[in-house]
C-alpha cells in the first residue's frame, strides 16, 4: 500500500511456509512508523513503533505463542518509565 500525498509505504515479509513475517513501514525513505515481527508460526514477537529505523515509543516483546512478556517505551534508544515484565 503506498500513499503518496505522505510517501509512506507500507510493507510485508513472509516465511517460505506463506506465514507474515514483519509488517513495516517506510516514509521518506527512512523506516518510521508501526512494525511488527512474527514467528515461523504467525505469532507476535515485537511490536512498537520506528523513528530513523530505530525503535521509539512503546515497545512489547511476547512469548513463543504470542502472550505479553514485556512492555516498555523506548526514547532515544533508551528504556524509559516503568518496564513492565508479564509472566505466564
Amino acid at each position: 500500500m503506498v500513499e503518496s500525498a505522505s510517501k509512506r509505504s507500507s510493507f510485508k515479509i513472509y516465511y517460505e511456509n506463506g506465514n507474515l513475517k514483519r509488517e513495516d513501514t517506510e516514509t521518506k525513505g527512512k523506516w518510521e512508523g508501526p512494525f511488527k515481527q512474527y514467528d515461523k508460526n504467525g505469532n507476535l514477537k515485537y511490536a512498537g513503533t520506528l523513528k530513523g529505523g530505530k525503535a521509539e515509543g512503546p515497545f512489547k516483546t511476547y512469548y513463543e505463542g504470542g502472550a505479553l512478556f514485556s512492555n516498555v517505551t523506548i526514547k532515544n534508544g533508551k528504556a524509559e518509565g516503568p518496564y513492565k515484565i508479564y509472566y505466564k
